[in-house]
């Protein structure tokens, strides 16, 4: 079974970030199979993880999964990355998702198309962090939804 945590807060500057990257390699260290997902279009964690922009720019992405009516699977968007020495999948961001909240306003069933995204994974991870933006929107409630526990940095 996997456990997916979101890592929230409508406030930017609290951590949720460097939590999400510190936590996932923490995990890892401990032998667990982790997948950090970035949701945040600033895209700090992508960053953080040192993922290179020409990642970024790949079709598809975070954005065409969540948005498109037949999305590509998430599994496909997974990148191997290694901060601070220690094994994690990472989902990157990228500009995109900047879109993602109008674009999914009208949407029908709009709050769990992450949840809908990650359930082929289920099993492949022990743990799914999610670094969710700092704005109560869409994606935040794609997060929340997907997640089985929250996280709130203060």
């Amino acid at each position: 079974m996997t456990y997916t945590i979101a890592i929230c807060n409508q406030k930017g500057g609290v951590g949720k970030t460097t939590l999400t990257i510190n936590l996932g390699a923490a995990l890892a260290d401990l032998g667990r199979r982790v997948l950090l997902v970035d949701l945040d279009p600033q895209g700090h964690l992508t960053e953080g993880v040192g993922l290179q922009a020409c990642y970024l720019d790949a079709a598809p992405t975070l954005y065409d999964a969540l948005t498109r009516k037949d999305p590509p699977p998430l599994a496909s968007l997974i990148r191997e990355r290694t901060p601070a020495g220690e094994p994690v999948a990472v989902v990157p961001a990228s500009y995109q998702l900047m879109l993602a909240e109008q674009s999914l306003y009208l949407a029908r069933n709009r709050e769990h198309k992450l949840k809908d995204l990650l359930a082929p994974l289920d099993g492949r991870f022990d743990y799914v962090l999610i670094d969710c933006p700092p704005v109560l929107g869409n994606l935040t409630d794609n997060a929340l939804n997907a997640a089985r526990r929250v996280v709130i940095p203060i």
